[in-house]
């Protein structure tokens, strides 16, 4: 019982620190007005299995 209790808490601290740092990268990007565009968001990540040395994409203004 204790050790469902402690799981519970463990979840709910790490979807509080999701959403913290979903919201600090939101904020961030409609600072900044860069992003990434999500074609090259999963391409990189499809490289990314295969290789370890793949480089991230780079952000571009998204605001016109």
């Amino acid at each position: 019982m204790v050790g469902a209790i402690r799981q519970a808490a463990d979840a709910v601290e790490q979807r509080s620190q999701f959403i913290a740092q979903a919201q600090a990268a939101r904020a961030e990007m409609l600072q900044s007005g860069l992003g990434h565009d999500a074609n090259e968001v999963r391409a990189y990540l499809r490289e990314r299995l295969a290789n370890d040395q793949t480089t991230r994409p780079d952000a571009k203004p998204w605001r016109k």
